[in-house]
C-alpha cells in the first residue's frame, strides 16, 4: 500500500527527534569525558577481564604511559602486579566481595594508594572495575586533614570492636560531653553502658544485639549520666563495619550532645502549653485581620471554639460602636507600635458584652516586615464589678465615718489636715470643714498647747502607735476629757505616709467613773463595818460563854461551853482578817497560826505538847475559810483535850499545802489515838460529826489514820463562786 503524505511527514518528524536525541547524548558524553579527564585523581576503568577501557591524563602521568598504549592492555601488566599471587590483591577483593577496597602499590619507584570500586549492571552482576590512584604524600595529607577534623570535632567520634566492645578509638570531645577521658574509655569495654540512666541501661543488651545485626537504623536517642552527675540527652549515628567476608568487625559513628536542643524543645513545648492553656486569650491575625490562631483562654473569654473563628475577620468580636477604635489601634500596630492594656468592650458568642483588657503587638517575618498582629486578651468583668463594689463600699464607709460618734482626723507629713469628720469639728468647736482643712497642725497653737503636735510628729517619725487621755479646751472654751489613739498609715514601701487620729469625748464616762468609785468606796466602808460588827458580836458571844462557864461545875457541860467558845472565836478570827485586809479573801496561813495559838491558850496547854507547823502562804475565799477554820478548830481542840491525858508529852503537827489543783490539810498527833471500833459515820461526838459535815460542804475527802496516834487528812478543790 502506497504511503500517504501524512505518513511521510510523521516519519520525518520521528527522524528529526532521533537526531536531536543523538546530539544531546553526544553533548552529554562530551561533558562526562571532560569531567573524567579533569579529575584530580588518576583514574582508569577496567572491564570484567581487567582490560583498560578508559584512562585519564592524570593517571597517564603517574604511570608514565600514553592513553593509546594503555587502552586494551591488562591492568596488571601496566602495574607489574600478579593477579594470582595473593588473596589480598585489591582486584580480587573487589571481584570476590563486590565492594570497595583500598591497597598500596608502587610504579616507577612512586608509592601509590589505589581505591577500587565495582561496576554493576541492572541485575547486580559485576561489569568491571574503576580505580583511583593517589600519590602517598597526597593520601597522607588527606589523612592528616581527616585526623584534624576528627580530633577537633565538638561531637564524639568513636570506633568500637565487635563483639568484645573494646574502644579502638574515641576523640577528645568525649571528655567534654561525658566527663571521662579517652584513656578511661580504652580501659573499660562498653563503658557507655555504665553511663546510661537506669531506664536506658535496661534496654542496652537488646539494642546492642540489634545494632550488630543491622536491625536498628540510626539515629538512636538515649540518656546518660555525666561524670558530674547531670543527666544529658545523646543522639548517636553509627555504621556497621564488615570484613571482606561480610562479618561485622566494628561499629563506628558519631555521638552528638542533644541536651541544649532538648531543653529548647521542652521550653518550646512548655511555652506552647502555657499559651494554649493560659487563662488569658492569645489570638493572632494576618495582615487582613483574619484570625489565624485561637487558644483555650480565648475560647473561655469569647465563647467561640477554634474551628468557629479561624479564618474569620476579627470584626466578629467588635461591637459596631467600637469599629473606629479598632481601626485606630490597627494603624498604630502597622507602624510597629505595641498597644498595652487597652480596656475596652467586646462581644461574646451569643451577642453578650464582655469587658476586656487588650495588649496588641505586631508580628514580623524574618525580614522584619509586619505580617499581622497578636493580641493578649483578659476578661476584666470581675475587675469592673470589683471597682463598682469598691466605690459603693467607699460611699458606705464615708457615711459611717461621717456619722460615727468618734472624732477622726488625718494629717500628712507636712502637718496639713487631709480629712476630718463632722464629730471632730463638733468636739473642737471648728467653724467649718474648709476652715479645719486649711489648718497646719505644726503651727496650730491649741494643738501644741495640749501636746497633740508632738504626738503626731512622734508617730510620723517612729511609726509608733500612741494612745492616752487628756483634757482639751475647744475653740469656744468648753473643756472636755478626751481619749485618743494615733496610728501610722503606711504607703506601699512601708513608710509612714500620714497619721490617723481618733478622739472620743469621755467626759460623761469619767463623771460616771468618779461616781462609781465613790459608791465602791462607800461599799468598802460598809463591808468593813459589817465584818467589824460580826467580829465584835462573835467576840461578845465568846466572852459570855467564858463568863457562864465559870459558874458551871459539871465537867461535861463545861467542855461543851469551851467547845462553843472556841468555835465562836474561830469565826471571829475570820472576820478579823477580813476587816483588816481584803473583804473577800483570807490569808489562811496567818489565820491558822493565830487560831492554834488561841486554842493552846484556851486549853491551858503547858510545855508537855510541842507544836510543829508547816503551812504555805495561801489565800482562800471567805466561803471556804469559815468551814475550814471550824474543821481546824474541832480537830485541834479534840487533840488537845484527849490525845495527851494527865500531862503526857507529845507532838501536834499542823500542815497545809497546795498539791497541783488540790488543797491538803493534815492534823496529826502522837497521842493515845482513837478507839479501834470508832465509826466516823456513826459517832456520837458532835465535833467529829461537824468535821464530816463541813468536809462534805467543801466537797472534799476525809482520811483518818490510827497508827501511832491519830492523823486527819482532808483534801479539797477550791470551788468556783458566782
Amino acid at each position: 500500500m502506497d504511503r500517504t503524505r501524512e505518513d511521510l511527514e510523521d516519519e520525518i518528524i520521528q527522524l528529526k527527534e532521533k537526531v536531536r536525541d543523538l546530539e544531546a547524548k553526544s553533548r552529554d558524553g562530551e561533558h562526562i569525558r571532560d569531567l573524567f579527564q579533569n579529575m584530580e585523581a588518576g583514574v582508569w576503568v577496567l572491564d570484567s577481564d581487567f582490560n583498560v577501557q578508559m584512562i585519564n591524563q592524570r593517571l597517564c602521568k603517574l604511570l608514565k604511559v600514553t592513553e593509546s598504549s594503555a587502552i586494551g592492555e591488562k591492568c596488571y601488566n601496566i602495574l607489574d602486579r600478579d593477579m594470582c599471587s595473593t588473596d589480598l590483591c585489591p582486584l580480587k577483593r573487589v571481584v570476590r566481595g563486590n565492594c570497595k577496597t583500598t591497597a598500596r602499590t608502587e610504579k616507577n619507584g612512586i608509592p601509590l594508594f589505589v581505591t577500587s570500586f565495582p561496576f554493576k549492571d541492572d541485575d547486580g552482576n559485576l561489569n568491571g572495575v574503576m580505580e583511583e590512584f593517589h600519590k602517598e604524600n597526597d593520601e597522607l595529607k588527606k589523612e592528616e586533614i581527616y585526623r584534624l577534623l576528627v580530633e577537633n570535632s565538638q561531637d564524639v567520634v568513636y570506633r568500637i570492636s565487635i563483639p568484645d566492645g573494646r574502644c579502638e578509638y574515641v576523640n577528645p570531645a568525649c571528655t567534654k560531653i561525658f566527663g571521662y577521658t579517652p584513656e578511661e574509655f580504652y580501659k573499660n569495654p562498653l563503658m557507655i553502658k555504665d553511663m546510661l540512666t537506669p531506664k536506658w541501661k535496661k534496654r542496652f543488651n537488646k539494642v546492642w544485639s540489634e545494632r550488630l545485626t543491622g536491625n536498628i537504623i540510626s539515629p538512636i536517642e538515649y540518656q546518660i549520666v555525666h561524670k558530674s552527675g547531670k543527666v544529658r540527652w545523646m543522639t548517636e549515628r553509627d555504621v556497621l563495619i564488615r570484613d571482606a567476608d561480610g562479618n561485622p568487625v566494628a561499629l563506628q559513628g558519631i555521638i552528638i550532645d542533644m541536651t541544649p536542643h532538648k531543653r529548647f524543645e521542652e521550653a518550646e513545648s512548655r511555652l506552647a502549653a502555657i499559651v494554649e492553656y493560659s487563662h488569658d486569650g492569645v489570638i493572632s491575625y494576618d495582615i487582613k485581620w483574619k484570625i489565624q490562631s485561637w487558644n483555650h483562654g480565648a475560647e473561655k473569654v469569647y465563647g467561640y471554639r477554634e474551628d468557629e473563628v479561624l479564618g474569620k475577620p476579627v470584626s466578629i468580636l467588635i461591637p459596631p460602636e467600637k469599629r473606629d477604635e479598632l481601626d485606630n489601634l490597627m494603624k498604630k500596630v502597622l507602624k510597629g507600635n505595641v498597644i498595652e492594656k487597652n480596656d475596652t468592650l467586646r462581644i461574646k458568642k451569643g451577642g453578650t458584652s464582655v469587658h476586656v483588657s487588650l495588649t496588641i503587638s505586631p508580628l514580623k517575618n524574618a525580614g522584619g516586615k509586619i505580617i499581622g498582629a497578636s493580641t493578649i486578651v483578659r476578661d476584666i468583668t470581675w475587675r469592673r464589678n470589683a471597682q463598682i463594689k469598691i466605690k459603693n463600699s467607699a460611699r458606705h464607709y464615708k457615711h459611717l465615718v461621717e456619722n460615727v460618734p468618734v472624732g477622726i482626723v488625718q494629717i500628712d507629713r507636712n502637718g496639713d489636715v487631709v480629712d476630718v469628720n463632722p464629730k471632730l469639728l463638733e468636739m473642737v468647736g471648728s467653724k467649718s470643714e474648709d476652715y479645719t482643712r486649711s489648718i497646719n497642725v505644726w503651727n496650730f497653737e491649741p494643738a501644741a498647747k495640749f501636746k497633740f503636735t508632738e504626738k503626731f510628729m512622734k508617730c510620723l517619725e517612729t511609726g509608733e502607735q500612741l494612745s492616752g487621755e487628756c483634757n482639751y479646751t475647744s475653740l469656744w472654751g468648753k473643756t472636755v476629757e478626751v481619749q485618743y489613739y494615733i496610728n501610722p498609715l503606711m504607703n506601699s514601701n512601708n513608710d509612714v505616709e500620714s497619721v490617723l487620729g481618733t478622739f472620743s469625748d469621755i467626759t460623761a464616762l469619767k463623771d460616771a467613773e468618779k461616781k462609781l468609785k465613790e459608791s465602791l468606796r462607800e461599799q468598802d466602808i460598809l463591808m468593813k463595818e459589817i465584818h467589824h460588827r460580826v467580829k465584835n458580836n462573835l467576840t461578845v458571844i465568846s466572852s459570855l460563854l467564858n463568863l457562864q462557864s465559870r459558874q458551871i461545875k459539871d465537867k461535861e457541860a463545861l467542855n461543851l461551853f469551851k467547845d462553843s467558845q472556841s468555835r465562836a472565836r474561830s469565826m471571829a478570827l475570820i472576820h478579823k482578817e477580813l476587816y483588816s485586809g481584803n473583804f473577800k479573801q483570807v490569808n489562811f496561813g496567818e489565820y491558822i497560826k493565830n487560831l492554834v495559838s488561841d486554842l493552846f491558850e484556851t486549853y491551858n496547854i503547858q510545855d508537855n505538847v510541842k507544836l510543829e507547823m508547816n503551812i504555805d502562804d495561801i489565800t482562800l475565799d471567805v466561803d471556804v475559810s469559815v468551814p475550814l477554820g471550824l474543821i481546824i478548830n474541832e480537830l485541834i481542840s479534840n487533840s488537845l483535850k484527849y490525845a495527851f491525858p494527865k500531862g503526857k508529852n507529845g507532838i501536834l503537827t499542823v500542815e497545809f499545802h497546795k498539791e497541783k489543783d488540790k488543797y491538803v490539810l493534815t492534823i496529826r498527833d502522837n497521842g493515845v489515838g482513837l478507839p479501834d471500833d470508832m465509826d466516823l459515820g456513826n459517832t456520837e461526838s458532835l465535833g467529829l460529826q461537824l468535821v464530816k459535815s463541813l468536809t462534805d460542804q467543801l466537797d472534799g475527802s476525809l482520811q483518818i489514820v490510827k497508827t501511832n496516834g491519830t492523823c486527819f487528812r482532808i483534801s479539797f478543790r477550791e470551788p468556783e463562786f458566782n
